[in-house]
């Protein structure tokens, strides 16, 4: 079954194709990974109910002393080992196998997460559905198979996506509450959109990265975009949830351009003229 919308599938492909067009430096490629990796263990860590913050953990990272406990310390640490051996398995394109997942399951919550029908099913299906739709739907057949694998579901979908040549979707913290809402009430199609929206923040946060002065004059945010526009900052914030305007969230803040905008108006008033 289809979950990702048409329009979300095709944006995906064009920001892909924008950021492979563009190339990354080797050395700025080094530095994203471990920005990356310290993120993904800030954010999962403080889903399971850790303190640390994140500047607190890019010091662990960097092997400087905080004034945090030894275990959510270590928790940082494990975490990234955990992340480092989903990333190095998935673009070897290794098949997601019962050993690596007690791996990082150990990492993650000292205990295995036996998973053997979930992964015969993923060994059918990677190559059928598309990686976001396949991730959604590892999610569930994990999540039926043993409660012991939702510590570990960030990771087993990212090995997914990254097997897919698609980048990290990096959940945040502020967004753990939507995340095992749509998980709860089995809203498919939106997790699949929050999923999709996880990885193009990702693609941006490359974008921006290999061209700062480029995208601080094409990206505005929401508020920005409202002064002398016909529609007023909630109303944008509304479209860009829906999926309507072409629209990015960067930690808690939504950006976009004048031409999404511009895209949007278009379309509506094709729509209205038919």
């Amino acid at each position: 079954m289809t979950y990702l919308s048409s329009r979300s599938q095709e944006l995906l492909v064009s920001k892909l194709s924008e950021l492979r067009a563009r190339g990354i430096d080797p050395a700025l490629s080094t530095k994203l990974n471990q920005q990356f990796s310290v993120e993904f263990a800030y954010n999962l860590a403080a889903i399971k109910g850790s303190s640390i913050s994140l500047k607190e953990a890019y010091k662990i990272a960097s092997g400087i002393p905080v004034h945090a406990s030894l275990l959510e310390q270590e928790e940082i640490i494990k975490i990234r080992k955990a992340l480092d051996e989903i990333v190095s398995s998935a673009l070897k394109d290794q098949i997601l196998e019962q050993n690596l997942v007690d791996k990082v399951s150990l990492l993650i919550s000292d205990k295995p997460a036996k998973l053997g029908k979930t992964l015969a099913w993923l060994r059918s299906y990677e190559r059928l559905e598309h990686p976001v739709d396949l991730a959604v739907d590892l999610i569930f057949k994990a999540l039926a198979e043993t409660e012991d694998s939702r510590a570990i579901l960030l990771l087993l979908i990212n090995h997914v996506l990254l097997r897919a040549r698609l980048p990290l979707a990096l959940i945040q913290y502020n967004d753990r509450k939507r995340f095992h809402r749509l998980i709860k009430t089995r809203e498919l199609k939106a997790l699949a959109e929050f999923i999709n929206q996880a990885i193009l923040r990702t693609i941006e946060i490359q974008l921006e990265a290999s061209d700062t002065n480029d995208c601080e004059r094409q990206h505005l945010s929401l508020q920005e975009l409202s002064q002398g526009s016909e529609y007023s900052e909630a109303y944008l914030r509304k479209l860009a949830l829906s999926g309507k305007l072409e629209a990015y969230k960067i930690g808690r803040n939504w950006v976009t351009t004048k031409e999404a905008l511009v895209n949007y108006t278009t379309g509506k008033r094709k729509s209205y003229n038919k």
